[in-house]
Order: structure tokens, then C-alpha cells, then sequence
């Protein structure tokens, strides 16, 4: 297992490597809106198999976009998650919906062929292994409250209103 990680201003953020694939990414927890000004201060490498070397190249410049409002395709191969079918087809929609958009948990529900599903939808969002890749953000409430997000809601908002060029 090797991985990146970056040592920013709001607190650590991993994103773990297997097989040259992308296996997961965790941010911090926020419970409020940082009071700095986002920073990426250090970044360490630890990495086993020199294989991965390459596919650490890249993530560490979409991670950094990402964090800048960026918000990217993600073009780099993610791993296989051990998942239901249904958390699949949820994730594979939330990589349809364009940067700086959402999409209510419904619409995603809609959008897989489960109408009725909408708080499973959440669930599966919450289950996301990898939020930086997979824009679990980019999912509200029916009524745009923001719902939740497994690093904490400050940064689902963060993330949609550096998307929207809005800057925190």
C-alpha cells in the first residue's frame, strides 16, 4: 500500500495507491469553516512499490486542482471497491454531474433507475471511499440544504464554492 500525504492548513489529507489503482482518499474532519486561508504546506510519499511512482505523479496535482476548485474529471484509475451494486451505480452517477452543478439526492436516485431511493442515495454518498475522485459533494438536499459529507459539511461547502469560483 503506498500513499500521499498532504499536510495543509485544514488538516491531513491521504489518498492511498494499491495495485496502480486509486483505492481511497480521506480529508480531515471540519466542523466549521477554517479561519486560514487553505495551504498546502508539505507533502510526503510512502511509497513500497516503486510502480506506483508514476500514478503518484499524477494525483498529487488533481488532488491539489481539486482543492483549488478545480473540480476535474477524474481521469486516473480508480480501484474496484468492494460495494453493493446499487453504491456502484450511485458513484458512477455522481461522475456525470458537471463540475460547479449539483444534483439532488433524488435526481441521482432518478438518474440510476431507483426514483424512490433518494435516502440510499445519501447513504451511498456517505459511503463514498473516494471523495476527492468521485464528487459526492455535488449532491444536495431537495430543499439545497447541503446534507452531509463524510469530512464534514465545511467541506462540501468549500468544494462547491470554490467550484462555483466563489473562493474560501
Amino acid at each position: 500500500m503506498d500513499k500521499l500525504i498532504l499536510h495543509t492548513s485544514w488538516g491531513r489529507i491521504e489518498v492511498v495507491v494499491r495495485a496502480n489503482r486509486v483505492a481511497s482518499s480521506h480529508l480531515a474532519r471540519l466542523e466549521r469553516l477554517p479561519a486560514v486561508p487553505f495551504e498546502c504546506r508539505d507533502a510526503e510519499w510512502h511509497i513500497e512499490d516503486r510502480q506506483h511512482t508514476h500514478l503518484l505523479k499524477k494525483v498529487e496535482p488533481f488532488v491539489r486542482k481539486v482543492l483549488e476548485g478545480q473540480g476535474l474529471l477524474c481521469d486516473l484509475p480508480l480501484a474496484e471497491q468492494a460495494a453493493t451494486v446499487f453504491r456502484k451505480k450511485v458513484w458512477a452517477a455522481l461522475m456525470t454531474i458537471p463540475c460547479g452543478s449539483v444534483a439532488t439526492y433524488g435526481e441521482v436516485a432518478a438518474m440510476i433507475g431507483a426514483p424512490r431511493a433518494a435516502r440510499a442515495v445519501g447513504q451511498a454518498c456517505g459511503a463514498n471511499p473516494l471523495p476527492l475522485f468521485v464528487p459526492c459533494h455535488r449532491v444536495v438536499a431537495a430543499s439545497d440544504a447541503l446534507g452531509g459529507f463524510s469530512a464534514g459539511t465545511p467541506w462540501k461547502e468549500i468544494l462547491l464554492m470554490r467550484e462555483r469560483g466563489a473562493g474560501v
